[in-house]
Formats: C-alpha cells, structure tokens, sequence
C-alpha cells in the first residue's frame, strides 16, 4: 500500500491526508454536484412535454423536486 499523499502526525503516529488532498475532495464534489444539477434542468426542460400531458392525466412527475435537491445540494457544497 502506498504512501503517496499522507504524512505522519507528530503527536499520534498515525498517517493523514496533506492539506492538498483534503481541498481537492470538496472541490470534486461542488463540481460533480454543478454537473448533476445542470443535468437535471436539461432533464426537466426535455421531459416538460411529457410532464405536461401527464399533468392532463393527473399524474405528477416529480422532476422540480430533483431540480429543487440537487440545487440546494450544489449551494451547499459551494458554502453559498
């Protein structure tokens, strides 16, 4: 197993991340957060015809609910 990317703790003895690995994994999550969220506006606005007629039927589908998590997930992790 290697050793790339952690140092020792002084005090404990144990190995932890660098400081550059523990910005990185936040920074791959806002981004990937950005991605699914823009995925799912495409998604609504592609799906709205189908959205549309089933409303005519009575059904709901819950795509402003996905649109709707995936922004606050995204403002989250951005520290908006």
């Amino acid at each position: 197993m290697s050793r790339a990317g952690l140092r020792e703790d002084l005090y404990t003895g144990t190995a932890r991340a660098s400081t550059e690995d523990t910005v990185m994994i936040p920074r791959l999550t806002k981004y990937v957060l950005f991605a699914a969220y823009q995925l799912s506006v495409a998604m609504g606005i592609a799906l709205l015809p189908i959205a549309l007629a089933a409303r005519r039927m009575g059904v709901t589908l819950p795509i402003r609910r996905l649109v709707e998590t995936t922004g606050t997930a995204y403002e989250r992790a951005a520290g908006r």
